[in-house]
């Protein structure tokens, strides 16, 4: 390429604009530096700067007069480049007053403007703009001028009027104070990865629901939403407001799923709504349940924990209904004016006593070590309902560090909980037991009505939760010592255990194979069957014929090794170990091992390599995984079984191999000779005739009963005549070391066939291995052993 200034014209194809920016990557990607080495550093940098180069298709400007452009997209996907480029365009284009709408003043900041991919970070350096913070604005140097404003403080957008706005959705992350920084995320894999200001790190689903219910009760009314007298619609459309984040992988196998998803982790703390936005409050189930058995008047709308559900599995009484969630959630009840108040215990003082408003009795008011450690639970267990483990029995302990000398309790709740947020409920409840040592007693004049138990109240420096008040001459309290921190459970992390996977009946590799029987095998007319399968499906069916009602040939019960030749095999030496060859295999799943010389000998390592409209078995000794994924099989024994024309002629990479460890056996009918026919294999207990089943070509030769050549076929001058003599081979028991050979057949029969230049010239059939033939003039003779069942054999050949 010739040196030059500016970058070559951009080229327009039918892919689209991004084809330039992905074909730049590649080229970039693949080292081919050389691309760029002709260009001048300026023309460089404006180039990597021209956004119309390198953005993706679903990040262009829509085309039409629209009004509104909804990005739709995860964490990464590259919205707010798509927003900062629109905002840089249509200011080269001439607009002039501009709105930036963030979550708060420092969110918009943070994110669209200084943010890596924000409007100071994008385009020509000459064409940024700069921030004015006094102002909140951002400045062009054409004069151009942004306003940015916090959706928390929607007045101070009344008054302007712009020519285009941009704006972020609202979100807020599940942490402990995630509404200060609703747009942090916790990702220990990012650079960019912090918890909200002032956050104890805590998980804290409220105060996402709190942040979201803020939001949608402000635009439902209608001061602060006023109607437009153009459209006749409301300035902000509480319907269509968009909340980050709503997966669309499924709950609870994200986030239970980490091996699946790397992610998995960040929805502890992340803005993700699955799995929370489903959560009741504590309050309005404890309410619903009250109501459901008779009982109206109930306050719980202090009670603001969130329940992810609750189990209520055969009538009951509403008191024993509502006592788990009591016992769990740490609750009382007070009765007041009629109604049944319900609060958590974990709140502040709400009024102090000065002493001197007690009645002096003479006893001491703070009492310490009510009850010895040995007395109270310091361990706890939880039995419970596991919300992220398909609802299936959870188990939960928590001990404080005294634990030997303690009591060990134990509960079941049928409240459906995770395993870390269990956890956190049992630390809160051996917290208290161990606060309990601590207590008070002391009176009221008869006439102060202020308290009832279950108040917190504040006295001599001390926080009190009133247990009992009794009545008499005077009102006689009994409270303990309590501190609202003792009641903040704190997540324990992220636990579940996902259900099994649904096994997906897709399509199966099936084969049907017409091969020599293997040794050990009876005697008889079969084919081997072998078919694999990922997931596996329990068993898979082989339909002989196509169409719904074609009947079931064979179930095959567990899958075989197949896979496929990752490079040319070249014909090889029969009768002998194969040293040279090396057979290179990549298999569809699972692994092959080596093998000693005597199970080799013994029958072990058999494979059928498909060769033309047949198969060549062999056997393997060595099987080395190769660092591609290949393995590599050595010391072959080839052409096995009468195979060796398909040695002679070696196999195609790509070509299927089979093991035959895990094929199984099919026994025919002598009237399936000969007929090709198109089955069919699929998942057992799937329809056959349709996905998915699929067609599998079997062609039945008999090749199980077909004998094998004769061994050293030999020729001798007999007068004027040749003597032809040779060997017998067995197909069945042909390994044993007997005085003659099995014979293998109904009767001892061969065919002898002469061959001269014109073909066939003479056919004769003989009961002994021996034949006096005239072959005179004659090129090649053949000898094969004859079959009851399916005629001769293959041929012994032998040139003249």
């Amino acid at each position: 390429m010739n040196a030059t200034d500016t970058p070559p014209p951009k080229q327009t194809t039918d892919l689209g604009e991004s084809w330039n920016a992905d074909c730049g990557a590649m080229l970039l990607l693949s080292g081919r530096e050389s691309w760029l080495d002709g260009w001048r550093p300026e023309a460089c940098r404006r180039t990597l700067t021209l956004w119309s180069d390198w953005r993706r298709l679903d990040q262009e400007t829509p085309p039409g007069d629209w009004t509104t452009w909804l990005l739709l997209g995860g964490r990464g996907a590259g919205k707010t480049r798509a927003g900062a480029e629109w905002i840089a365009e249509v200011v080269r284009g001439g607009a002039r007053r501009i709105a930036l709408v963030g979550e708060t003043y420092e969110d918009a900041r943070e994110v669209m403007i200084e943010g890596p991919s924000g409007l100071a970070h994008i385009g020509p350096e000459a064409e940024r703009p700069r921030y004015v913070f006094s102002r909140h604005s951002l400045v062009w140097p054409n004069g151009a001028e942004a306003h940015v404003f916090s959706a928390a403080d929607p007045e101070g957008l009344r008054g302007y009027q712009y020519e285009a706005a941009w704006s972020d959705e609202i979100g807020c992350s599940a942490a402990d104070k995630g509404a200060n920084q609703p747009n942090v995320f916790v990702d220990p894999k990012s650079s960019e990865s912090f918890f909200p200001y002032h956050s104890d790190r805590n998980r804290d689903d409220l105060i996402q629901r709190r942040f979201i219910e803020a939001h949608l009760s402000y635009w439902t009314k209608a001061e602060n939403n006023p109607l437009s007298p153009v459209y006749g619609g409301s300035m902000v459309e509480p319907s269509r407001v968009f909340l980050y984040t709503w997966d669309a992988r499924p709950f609870p196998d994200f986030p239970v799923r980490s091996d699946v998803w790397s992610d998995a982790e960040n929805w502890t703390y992340g803005h993700w709504l699955n799995g929370r936005a489903g959560k009741v409050p504590l309050g309005a189930l404890i309410e619903e349940v009250a109501r459901a058995s008779g009982l109206h008047a109930v306050d719980a709308s202090a009670c603001a924990a969130l329940v992810t559900g609750y189990v209520i599995d055969r009538p009951m009484p509403g008191r024993d209904a509502l006592q788990p969630l009591f016992d769990l959630y740490q609750l009382d009840a007070t009765e007041r004016d009629g109604v049944l108040i319900v609060r958590p215990r974990g709140r502040d003082a709400e009024e102090a006593l000065d002493p001197r408003e007690l009645v002096d009795t003479g006893e001491t008011i703070l009492i310490a070590n009510r009850g010895a450690p040995a007395e109270r639970a310091t361990s706890l267990s939880l039995t419970y309902t596991d919300g992220l483990s398909d609802y299936r029995t959870g188990h939960a302990d928590a001990a404080l560090p005294d634990a030997r000398s303690g009591q060990a309790g134990a509960l079941v709740t049928a409240v459906v909980l995770e395993q870390g947020e269990a956890e956190g409920r049992l630390a809160c409840l051996l917290a208290e037991a161990a606060s309990s040592d601590q207590g008070a007693r002391f009176s009221l004049p008869p006439g102060d009505l202020r308290f009832e138990p279950a108040d917190v109240v504040a006295l001599e420096g001390r926080t009190l939760r009133l247990t009992a008040v009794a009545d008499g001459d005077y009102r006689e309290v009994e409270a303990v010592a309590t501190d609202p921190s003792l009641y903040r459970a704190r997540y324990t992390g992220l636990s579940g255990t996902a259900s099994p996977l649904p096994r997906a009946k897709g399509p199966v590799v099936a084969e049907v194979l017409d091969i020599p029987l293997l040794p050990g095998e009876p005697d008889g007319l079969f084919l081997h069957v072998a078919a694999f399968a990922e997931p596996w499906p329990g068993a898979v069916a082989i339909h002989a014929g196509p169409g719904a009602e074609a009947p079931r040939a064979a179930m095959v019960a567990a899958p075989a090794l197949v896979g496929r030749l990752a490079a040319d095999l070249p014909p090889g030496p029969t009768s002998r170990w194969d040293r040279a060859s090396v057979l290179r295999v990549r298999l569809s799943a699972g692994a092959l091992s080596s093998l000693d010389r005597q199970a080799v000998l013994s029958g072990g390592g058999y494979a059928a390599v498909r060769v033309g409209q047949g198969w060549e078995l062999l056997q393997y000794q060595d099987a080395v995984l190769g660092e591609d994924g290949t393995w590599r099989l050595t010391r072959l024994l080839r052409g096995q079984r009468g195979t060796e024309d398909e040695a002679a002629q070696g196999a195609l990479s790509g070509t299927r191999i089979v093991f035959l460890s895990g094929a199984e056996t099919l026994a025919l009918p002598a009237d399936a000779l000969g007929t090709p026919a198109a089955w069919q294999a699929g998942p057992a207990g799937a329809q056959p005739g349709r996905f998915p089943f699929a067609e599998v070509p079997v062609s039945v030769a008999g090749v199980s009963a077909r004998p094998f050549a004769p061994a050293h076929l030999r020729a001798a001058a007999r007068d004027a005549r040749t003597l032809l003599s040779w060997v017998r081979r067995s197909r069945i028991g042909g390994d044993a070391w007997g005085e003659d050979t099995p014979l293998g057949e109904a009767e001892e029969r061969y065919r002898v066939t002469v061959w001269d230049e014109a073909g066939e010239r003479s056919r004769t059939e003989v009961g002994a291995p021996e034949a006096l033939v005239d072959a005179a003039g004659a090129t090649e003779v053949w000898v094969q052993q004859l079959s009851a069942l399916v005629g001769p054999g293959r041929p012994a050949r032998l040139r003249l």
